[in-house]
């Protein structure tokens, strides 16, 4: 099923130079008698990126994808260890949790955690990746609106989410727009629908009412 454009409309980049390091070798190996290096890099990033934007997810409640926001934020490790961060993390804040109570964190809140764990085990190495992927885009956009959520009065880790951030979590493909709007009617939220947004990774998916 198509998923609209993948690159944000009105984003003119200028040209962009970096050292390949050690993709040099990789990189040379891939070009044709007469093409540049440049044009190898932009061909296969525009395939990484492609896949990335294909790859379903697995079926993430809202819960479960704002979890997957917080406890990655800022992770920058390999994608092969990921259950055991997610694990580990969760862990920490039931730890934080059972000595301050539930005034101190109000989120992430994930009803069955021992099944959202299941569901990041059971990952394949491409969907950690793009799970990876889907939350560092989420954060860069969060900031981006960042003004809006202040005007909403909505602080970081609020409970309930807002509208913004469940906008957020459907448009890099985290959860399913079914699943945003059943929490949107479940806390008397406006409607999410994101009106010419690209579609979320796991559009093509069938789900369970």
């Amino acid at each position: 099923m198509s998923k609209g454009n993948k690159e944000e409309e009105g984003l003119a980049p200028g040209p962009v130079s970096f050292r390949l390091g050690d993709l040099a070798r990789s990189v040379q190996r891939r070009a044709r008698p007469g093409e540049s290096l440049a044009t190898v890099v932009r061909r296969d990033l525009a395939r990484y990126y492609d896949l990335l934007w294909n790859t379903e997810l697995p079926d993430f409640s809202v819960e479960e994808a704002d979890a997957l926001t917080i406890l990655l934020y800022g992770y920058s490790g390999p994608e092969f260890i990921l259950p055991t961060v997610v694990s580990e993390r969760l862990k920490g804040i039931q730890s934080r949790l059972d000595k301050v109570g539930a005034d101190d964190i109000l989120r992430p809140r994930v009803p069955d955690t021992r099944n959202f764990v299941l569901k990041v085990e059971a990952m394949t190495r491409v969907q950690r990746i793009a799970a990876l992927d889907a939350v560092e885009r989420y954060w860069v956009e969060w900031q981006r609106d960042w003004p809006k959520l202040l005007a909403e009065g909505a602080p970081l880790f609020s409970e309930p989410l807002n509208e913004t951030e469940l906008i957020l979590l459907q448009r890099v493909g985290l959860t399913h727009p079914i699943y945003a709007s059943r929490y949107s009617k479940e806390h008397g939220l406006s409607p999410t629908a994101d009106p010419g947004k690209r579609k979320v990774l796991g559009d093509s998916q069938k789900r369970r009412s």
